[in-house]
């Protein structure tokens, strides 16, 4: 569930009614046997090799107290080359910021 939160802050996942019970991490316990399997089919929709330099990036410097940080897209034109859109699941979905990780 945090990987899916993850996706809604980086693109614009606010229209999709059906993903917003999917993506509160912190009550991951109450999905039914059936949404659960809903939520996998949703990661799997949002899977990490298509995001992965595009609105995921890896870069240590940019996470200094944490193991992941959210940066608008002002902030990182310098470091980034970053699209204004991606195609997920057939649909074309706005950019709004990009997530930094370090491993």
């Amino acid at each position: 569930m945090y990987y899916l939160h993850c996706i809604c802050i980086v693109i614009d996942c606010n229209n999709d009614a059906n993903i917003q019970c999917y993506i509160n991490y912190n009550n991951w316990y109450q999905l039914s046997i059936d949404e659960q399997k809903v939520l996998i089919d949703l990661c799997y929709a949002f899977s990490p090799d298509m995001c992965h330099n595009k609105v995921f990036f890896q870069f240590d410097g940019l996470c200094p107290y944490a193991s992941n940080e959210f940066y608008e897209i002002q902030q990182i034109r310098h470091q980034f080359l970053v699209a204004g859109s991606i195609l997920i699941a057939g649909q074309q979905r706005c950019i709004n910021r990009i997530m930094a990780f370090k491993i």
